[in-house]
């Protein structure tokens, strides 16, 4: 603040107002100087509050240190205000004159007068008078100054500074919650409950197929699979709650001002315990049971069947949790490090445990003929695979009476144990062709001998052999064979093509489903969909046209032998309206871009295709073992249920009592109980619908009781939230009636 030079009453007016400024400034200073310990006093008292070192306190401890703080501010307060003085007339010009760097007291001059009256002294006096006024019409202003760093030797307000910024970023967004929770200690109303709500529970992996387990306060022990997920959830609770598990401490996560999260995958077993404030608040003792790798054994030696073409694979496999797929692996023993061949076996859901008799005619693969290595492998839903041991059998070779026909197989069968010598293949396809004239052969086969040698001697791709093969073979069905194995042929091959092309649409499905999360389809990716649907819709027709000639030559074949069609006895109600309603529903599901319920169907209907050839049912122990894995499941899902009903009916009891007494803080870990409990009843009700195909109506019912009750809980409606968690409870024990009865019709 500068003060120009004016008249004198302006100068006078100015420097009344300066003089009053300067005196504020010194009441600053001595405010400041006598405040500071006060300060850095409440400066602490933020910091612990952010830290959350009260929530660490008692409410009786809280309140004490409360105590102590305000007494210890007000002392501190009052020294700063007894050692406040008014300051001295003078010392506003003093302060003006030092803040001016004017020395020799300038201002006292204007309050000076002339002693005589004197002209010549009174001219002198009044040039005098001038040069001052000129000399304080720079007056300045500084700020205050009230010397901070000569009290505060130790920087004690620096290392504040420093520890106010590091508590406001540990406390983030809940800094205010947390300093009005230091200001006030809560203490628990009469007959209230004091102990915060502890929720823990662990949901096992979705491929068991097992029902969430409750961690309950008197059942102390349980055994859950590995690779569990356990989740801690405990309400009201100001402080972070101290959770172990196997040695190891878990970290609780704020999911509000007064709830903590905690989960973890349970890789191995261990103690759980869950502690505030050095109070235990729940322990259990929790085992993991290994996911063990799936078992496969053949049921009977595996062999050619006798006078057929195909060969007979009695299998069987097991897995704890279920099987996700089996393959048959073949393995040439001439050359044993050749890629194996995988013949898939179809399981329809992911069963327990499994059986039955892979019959496949393999007189068409390159390995007709050979000693090869059988060995069963078996994967479940976590990716473990099961090997059988080995078994050795002979592929059946088809016998051609025609020469050609039987030439060109053994050639083929000799490409198979001798790749290395193609060229001396070619040679010998070539003087088959030259020697046309002897084997009376067609002059189409001519020409795709020339072909079949021209690949054999020129051919660089890695498939060139497995071409000429396929040709050879080919060529010999073409010289050889009639309407029945035709259409065997064909009902094959038809199968293989829709098979591989379910898969694929499998595959495109799962593409799709994760590009749309992140963008929409486009038109010309929705016609490319279209035309693959109508192309899968060809296949499906293609199989059932294969399917109506390979019946029909059975019939003509079976009247040409006198003899039966040889269908499983079991099977004997299968007809072909069934076969043509399992093809519509695949077709359906395709449209409709269910890719895992079109292989299912899928799945059914070679089933029913193998039935045709005389596949073996299950045994009646088995399919009764099948029946009781079932419905023990199905009993825990029933527990599961029964055990959510009594907890809805306890915080049915909770709202009662928070309506009779509205002080009751209950309201948002109840809240927090609410919505966990849904989360577990939505799981519950898709693993029984995956167990019997249906989802009792009374658990819908019970899911939307509870989500009103939440709504409830949110509102501070107490009255409302106890009407429905009651209707929950019904619906959840009326849901466990209706279990029970779907049990009951779909496993008898």
């Amino acid at each position: 603040m500068a003060l120009s030079e004016q008249d004198p009453e302006t100068l006078q007016s100015r420097l009344h107002r300066g003089r009053a400024v300067a005196r504020m400034v010194l009441w600053t200073e001595q405010l400041l100087v006598g405040l500071w310990p006060a300060a850095c006093l409440v400066g602490l008292f933020v910091a612990a509050a952010w830290f959350g070192l009260f929530a660490l306190l008692g409410p009786r401890a809280h309140a004490g240190v409360l105590a102590v703080l305000s007494v210890a501010l007000a002392l501190l307060v009052g020294r700063g205000a007894l050692r406040m003085r008014r300051p001295a007339a003078d010392a506003a010009d003093r302060f003006l004159e030092a803040s001016s760097g004017l020395p020799h007291r300038p201002l006292s001059t204007l309050a000076d007068r002339p002693a005589t009256q004197d002209p010549v002294a009174l001219a002198m006096w009044q040039a005098h008078s001038l040069r001052t006024q000129a000399a304080i019409s720079t007056l300045k202003l500084r700020g205050p100054r009230p010397g901070l760093a000569v009290l505060d030797r130790w920087a004690v307000r620096t290392l504040m500074a420093v520890l106010l910024v590091a508590a406001l970023a540990v406390a983030g967004r809940s800094a205010p919650a947390r300093l009005a929770a230091a200001l006030s200690p809560t203490f628990a109303a009469p007959g209230a409950a004091t102990a915060p709500k502890l929720a823990a529970w662990i949901t096992p992996p979705s491929y068991t197929g097992l029902p969430p387990v409750f961690l309950r306060a008197d059942i102390p022990a349980v055994s859950v699979p590995a690779h569990a997920r356990l989740l801690v959830d405990l309400t009201g609770s100001a402080a972070e709650p101290s959770i172990a598990y196997a040695g190891q401490s878990l970290t609780a996560g704020a999911i509000g001002p007064e709830s903590w999260q905690a989960e973890l995958e349970l890789t191995q077993g261990g103690q759980l315990s869950v502690r505030r404030h050095g109070v235990g608040l729940g322990a259990w003792t929790i085992a993991t049971i290994a996911d063990q790798p799936p078992s496969a054994s053949f049921s009977a030696p595996p062999g050619a069947i006798a006078r057929s073409r195909e060969i007979r694979i009695p299998w069987r496999a097991a897995d704890d949790y279920g099987l996700a797929s089996m393959h048959a692996l073949l393995r040439l023993r001439a050359r044993p490090n050749t890629p194996s061949s995988a013949l898939d076996i179809p399981l329809v859901g992911t069963p327990k445990t499994a059986h039955g008799m892979l019959q496949r005619d393999l007189t068409a693969h390159p390995w007709a003929g050979l000693e090869v290595d059988v060995q069963l492998m078996a994967r479940d839903a976590a990716g473990q695979e099961g090997l059988s041991p080995t078994a050795i059998i002979t592929l059946p070779e088809r016998s051609f009476t025609n020469p050609l026909a039987r030439a060109l197989i053994a050639l083929r069968k000799q490409l198979s144990l001798h790749p290395e010598a193609r060229a001396d293949a070619a040679t010998a396809v070539r003087m088959l062709a030259a020697n046309g004239d002897t084997v009376e052969t067609p002059p189409a086969a001519m020409v795709n001998l020339g072909a079949i040698a021209g690949i054999l001697r020129f051919g660089r791709a890695p498939d060139a052999i497995a071409q000429a093969q396929e040709r050879m073979w080919t060529m010999a069905l073409a010289l050889e064979e009639g309407a029945l194995d035709r259409t065997t042929r064909a009902l094959e091959a038809a199968r293989q093509e829709l098979r591989d092309a379910l898969a694929e649409q499998r595959e495109q499905q799962e593409k799709s489903d994760s590009a749309e999360r992140t963008q929409p389809k486009t038109d010309a990716e929705k016609k490319q969909q279209d035309a693959k649907n109508d192309a899968l819709t060809k296949k499906i027709e293609q199989l059932k046209q294969a399917i109506q000639k390979q019946l029909q030559s059975l019939i003509e074949q079976a009247k040409k032998d006198h003899s039966l069609l040889p269908f499983d006895p079991e099977a004997a109600h299968m007809t072909a309206r069934d076969i043509d309603r399992m093809l519509k529903e695949i077709e359906q599901a395709t449209r409709e871009g269910r890719s895992e319920d079109a292989e299912q169907k899928m799945a059914e209907l070679e089933k029913m295709l193998d039935q045709m050839k005389n596949t073996q049912n299950a045994t009646p122990e088995q399919r009764r073992q099948a029946r009781q894995n079932q419905k023990q499941r199905g009993r825990q899902q029933m527990s599961a249920a029964q055990d959510m009903a009594q907890r809805e009916k306890a915080l049915q009891s909770q709202a009662d009592k928070r309506e009779a007494d509205p002080a009751d803080p209950s309201r948002p870990r109840d809240q927090r109980v609410q919505n966990a409990l849904r989360r577990a009843l939505g799981e519950l009700a898709q693993r029984f619908g995956d167990l019997t195909g249906e989802v009792p109506s009374a658990l819908g019912e019970a899911d939307q009781a509870m989500r009103e009750a939440n709504e409830a809980l949110a509102a501070g409606r107490d009255h409302d939230a106890a009407v429905a968690a009651g209707r929950a409870a019904a619906a959840l024990q009326k849901g466990n009636e209706q279990m029970g009865q779907q049990m009951a019709q779909s496993l008898g």
